[in-house]
């Protein structure tokens, strides 16, 4: 989406993918084998039934106008990749003699396509669609070719142009009711020698292309084939890679994303495959089991089949007791006359307190092997994390709450949780261990255990269940869907987010923490306030989004949902 000044029709690529994610699609009749015609050697391939459809559904979206009235393209069209973007962009259009810009875009864009990159760094790409020879010839493209030098290949005549400042290249040619488009006039010559059926390797007789197609399912609106292997080597994609996870990728030797439009949803599925020895596959009945205790008014929730005891307990001391501003210490001790100033106080000196027993510095961090003995006791079937905001009491601040369910075999014990978690807490949060009292709490129809005082821990256990929390009113509501049938979900790890819900509370929360720096002149966008807050706007229709990851060993396969507000 913000690749707005790629050189050429990838511009097109990149951008309508986005107008993809939230357009109605059309719908193509006929089978695509335009990958057929993709000489070898890319890193990456997308293919796409009906470009121009693509193009067309993006540049009429309001999505499209939102986002180039958005403080986010505002920062990114100031960010170092959109100005090399721009380099190589003005580079290509003094080659070719014309601006890459959208309305050319729509000139090429045709029925099924693809767009083959070869190189990331040099952007060295090709571009095949079906489009008639008469809409072809009509293009501002094909109206230049004047000033190109003539080239054939197959028998098929087609056009070169270098500009001889940047050396970069511009080639195109039309054969069979297709038009190509190249950076580079080797693969141009490839690609028409390979409709004309004189021989040369395809990207398909690939191993890692034909490897990732096979184990995929039926092709999507948009299809995204890589080549991980050789684009983890890359260093412009570990530059620019906005994920950071190039060490997690290491293990795939390539992957496919099937994009399938509906009116309601857009739907990717993703397959990973793995490049060497396969571990064991996750995942069993236990994620569906927790995925039903999700309630409607959580905002976020993130559900992993057989996690580790060590990671179960960080993500109770994370999410559920980290959070709380009882850790953080106040100073108790008295202020010290200085001897060598000789002034033993002022006026200042009122306001400390010295009606208090001094004692030794209280521990600052927690304790966990009491949890970590408990959570470890036998193995975890799954692990849940609830998320929830809502506005404060004041009607200004908003308030966020965690629960934490674990899942195992057997029962656990009655009370150990409880007693796990006051020696987690009780060194860092208490003074003489006030306040450590566990009582019975009740909200709505539910009970559960509560930890005395103003700190909202509360625990209880529910047969296989435990729930750890932070926020009773959440706590509740997710104890009251235990009552509900488990989900049809079976994976390793599933999550989703409810944008529609959380974005008002974000930006609301967010403008108050970037108040005081807003007035300033001559700014960057606030990053959260108004860059990602705008970024939120942009993509206003897309309700929720989720994800559910199977690992079949020899490879990993995604399931992205972005559910639709019409």
């Amino acid at each position: 989406m913000k690749s707005r000044t790629m050189a050429w029709v990838g511009v097109g690529v990149v951008l309508a993918t986005v107008g993809a994610l939230v357009q109605t699609p059309a719908r193509p009749t006929g089978r695509s084998d335009v990958t057929a015609l993709v000489p070898a050697g890319a890193a990456l391939v997308l293919q796409a039934k009906d470009f121009a459809s693509i193009v067309g559904d993006w540049n009429s979206s309001q999505e499209k106008a939102k986002w180039l009235a958005s403080a986010n393209y505002q920062a990114f069209s100031r960010s170092r990749l959109f100005l090399r973007l721009k380099d190589a962009s003005d580079e290509l259009a003094a080659a070719a003699g014309i601006p890459p810009d959208m309305a050319l875009v729509s000139e090429v864009a045709g029925g099924e396509s693809a767009l083959a990159l070869y190189d990331i760094g040099k952007l060295e790409l090709l571009y095949v669609t079906r489009l008639p020879s008469a809409k072809a010839m009509e293009s501002a493209l094909w109206r230049t070719r004047g000033s190109y030098a003539p080239r054939e290949a197959a028998g098929t005549p087609f056009y070169v142009r270098v500009d001889p400042e940047s050396k970069r290249v511009v080639a195109f040619g039309a054969r069979d009711g297709y038009l190509l488009l190249a950076t580079r006039e080797d693969l141009l010559a490839g690609a028409l020698a390979l409709i004309g059926g004189q021989g040369g390797a395809s990207v398909e007789t690939e191993g890692w292309f034909a490897q990732s197609v096979k184990a995929a399912g039926a092709r999507g609106d948009l299809r995204l084939v890589t080549n991980l292997e050789a684009l983890v080597k890359e260093p412009h994609f570990r530059s620019y890679w906005v994920q950071e996870n190039v060490t997690e990728l290491k293990q795939y030797a390539s992957a496919v994303s099937d994009l399938v439009r509906t009116p309601t949803e857009v739907r990717e599925e993703r397959v990973l495959v793995r490049a060497g020895e396969s571990p064991l596959p996750a995942g069993g009945p236990a994620l569906g089991d927790l995925v039903r205790l999700v309630p409607d008014a959580a905002g976020l929730y993130r559900a992993w089949a057989t996690p580790s005891p060590e990671a179960a307990t960080t993500l109770i001391v994370e999410k559920i007791v980290a959070t709380s501003g009882a850790s953080a210490l106040r100073d108790r001790i008295a202020p010290r006359v200085s001897r060598a100033a000789g002034v033993a106080g002022s006026e200042g000196d009122l306001e400390s307190r010295i009606d208090e027993e001094t004692r030794a510095p209280r521990q600052t961090t927690y304790q966990t092997a009491a949890l970590a003995q408990l959570v470890g006791g036998e193995t975890l079937t799954g692990m849940l994390h609830v998320e929830a905001t809502r506005a404060a009491s004041d009607g200004v601040f908003v308030d966020r709450g965690s629960v934490i369910v674990l899942a195992r075999s057997t029962d656990w014990p009655q009370g150990a949780a409880r007693e796990a978690l006051q020696m987690l807490v009780d060194p860092v949060w208490s003074q003489a261990h006030l306040g450590m009292r566990w009582v019975d709490a009740r909200v709505g129809t539910q009970t559960f255990s509560r930890l005395e005082g103003l700190e909202a821990l509360a625990v209880t256990e529910r047969g296989r269940l435990l729930f750890v929390a932070n926020d009773p009113a959440l706590l509740a509501s997710v104890l009251d869907a235990t009552s509900r049938p488990a989900v049809g979900l079976q994976g390793a790890y599933a999550a989703g987010f409810r944008h529609a819900l959380e974005r008002d509370r974000f930006v609301r929360a967010m403008r108050l923490i970037d108040h005081a720096a807003a007035g300033a002149e001559n700014r960057e966008p606030m990053f959260f306030s108004e860059n990602l807050a705008s970024l939120s706007e942009t993509l206003s229709s897309v309700d929720s989004a989720s994800i559910v990851i199977r690992d079949a060993g020899a490879t990993v396969s995604q399931t992205v949902t972005y559910r639709l507000r019409r």
